[in-house]
């Protein structure tokens, strides 16, 4: 059984460049234009404004498809994180495994234990379908 809990109505990079690039496109334009007629410090302006948006989007998008993947095996349950492009791997023996769902004072996360190590899953999705994951994840574990 493999579950994928993603972020909710993000746009994937394309998307997002597109967007950023035809908010930039628009402001160099006005810029032009006041440049066009002598002035200046608009276009300069609109330059800045660019090299802002070229930054947030570099920062959007470098988190725009992190995940976390959870796999039940026979033996096991392989974790699989994704957050700025890295890929991380972890797993626990699917027998010795304790799980729980946290208060909402420590973000309602889902955590999964095995003596001291613990591994909390489910920042990217919204409490309702972290609670649908619990309960179809406790169901397979016991």
């Amino acid at each position: 059984m493999v579950w994928t809990l993603k972020k909710n109505c993000m746009l994937t990079p394309k998307q997002s460049a597109l967007a950023f690039g035809m908010a930039g496109l628009v402001s160099l334009s006005i810029g032009v234009v006041w440049a066009s007629i002598g002035v200046w410090f608009i276009f300069y302006f609109a330059v800045l404004e660019c090299v802002g948006l070229f930054i947030a989007f570099l920062l959007y998008s470098f988190h725009a498809t992190d995940f976390e993947r959870v796999v039940l095996t026979q033996d096991n349950i392989l974790f699989e994180f994704e957050r700025g492009g890295k890929l991380k791997r972890d797993s626990l023996p699917r027998h010795l495994v304790t799980t729980r769902m946290n208060q909402p004072e420590d973000g309602n996360l889902i955590e999964f234990k095995r003596g001291s190590k613990i591994i909390a899953i489910g920042q990217y999705v919204d409490l309702e379908r972290r609670q649908k994951f619990f309960g179809e994840i406790k169901g397979h574990l016991c």
